[in-house]
């Protein structure tokens, strides 16, 4: 049987999208990106700092790093997340990828929280709702434009479903890096478990 090339790149399509473990590489290789800016953001929370204990000059906060770090960060998690949906839902994403020999729509999104539940994590995503939608926030938009797609996307209070407890989407911290790096290393365990 003579394979041309379309079937050729047909099949590396389907195997390397079904492949959790390349979702998981992406998201190291996002990740290792995203790493590169911590120092730039630890600058901005001493500048912070030292405006804080001083106030006689105007601060201008540079957030591009942090704004930055976290879409990479976003893609990264959604990688994860990605992988563990599609080793949850194999079959269903590869009968649906070869009559279709597109990008399944289920893969489309990137609001992580949704993301979360279908990969069956709904603890994970009670848990980190805050996070997951800040970073989300990143992904969509904050990361990438200087404003958001619709003007109703500037109001950054958001209710969360959980326990309705009001909370903003534009506050970040210091403590950011880590709660991204323990999110990651969460979600790593269940794509690897």
């Amino acid at each position: 049987m003579i394979i041309n090339g379309k079937d050729i790149f047909q099949e590396r399509f389907v195997n390397t999208l079904l492949d959790h473990a390349e979702w998981i590489s992406k998201a190291d290789q996002l990740m290792d990106v995203a790493r590169s800016l911590e120092r730039k953001i630890k600058e901005m929370w001493e500048d912070w700092r030292k405006y804080e204990s001083n106030k006689q000059e105007t601060l201008q906060i540079d957030d591009r790093f942090l704004s930055t770090f976290f879409m990479l960060s976003s893609f990264a998690i959604e990688n994860l997340l990605k992988a563990i949906f599609l080793k949850n839902n194999m079959l269903q994403i590869r009968k649906a990828v070869i009559s279709s020999k597109k990008f399944p729509r289920v893969l489309k999104d990137h609001d992580l929280l949704i993301l979360a539940r279908k990969a069956k994590l709904a603890d994970f995503a009670k848990k980190n709702e805050e996070y997951l939608r800040k970073l989300t926030r990143s992904a969509v938009w904050y990361g990438r434009y200087p404003v958001p797609i619709s003007y109703t996307d500037v109001n950054v209070v958001f209710t969360s479903d959980v326990d309705k407890t009001v909370f903003t989407l534009s506050s970040y911290s210091n403590t950011d890096i880590e709660e991204v790096e323990r999110l990651v290393k969460e979600l790593r365990g269940f794509a690897s478990a």
